[in-house]
């Protein structure tokens, strides 16, 4: 008989927890089954609401694209919503960020949410770095106002290019009338 572990999440004290979302810089939060908050609110305006795991942007990724079994690269991890929910969904994940507090916020709730992907942090506009492998499917959510250009990210690709890869646009508003309909406008993005 196969026995289901709860979420690492779930098991720590509400002291400990407390003292872990004070030790990082947070920039967003989840909750726990109980509405414990992992990791902290922006500010009062920007992410201020707790970020489902998965949103509605990774649903709509796996509803088409049946993320179990395959391969996926995402780029800019930020701190590991994302990333979380890719492995929810049974994809094999690995994921990327510029910023190493980003990274190692992506390992704690990761970890914490009970995935393990691999999780690095690179510089994606330094191309001597960039030597990753071939993935099924690359996603960004929210990094391409960080670059200087297009040219640049795209350039900034793995070596063997992923089938398909798949961007949403970074919007403050949050679920907007205007971000559902451009996430319905979505198709894969051919990198070659």
């Amino acid at each position: 008989m196969k026995y289901d572990f709860p979420k690492p999440v779930e098991l720590i004290s509400d002291g400990e927890l407390d003292k872990l979302n004070q030790l990082l810089p947070w920039a967003c939060f989840t909750v726990d089954s109980s509405g414990r908050k992992l990791g902290r609110a922006f500010s009062d305006h920007k992410r201020n609401d707790p970020q489902d795991i998965p949103d509605f942007r990774i649903v709509e990724l796996n509803q088409r694209f049946a993320l179990a079994g395959r391969s996926v690269l995402e780029m800019g991890c930020f701190e590991g919503v994302h990333t979380a929910a890719l492995c929810q969904f049974g994809a094999d994940v690995t994921a990327v960020d510029g910023r190493s507090e980003h990274v190692v916020k992506t390992q704690i709730r990761c970890g914490f949410y009970g995935h393990h992907p691999r999780i690095y942090c690179l510089d994606l506009e330094d191309h001597s770095m960039i030597k990753l492998p071939e993935f099924d499917v690359m996603v960004h959510i929210g990094v391409l106002y960080h670059y200087g250009s297009c040219f640049s990210f795209k350039y900034s690709a793995p070596t063997h290019p992923p089938r398909c890869a798949v961007r949403y646009s970074h919007s403050s508003i949050g679920r907007s009338v205007g971000e559902l309909r451009s996430l319905r406008k979505v198709v894969p993005v051919p990198l070659v």
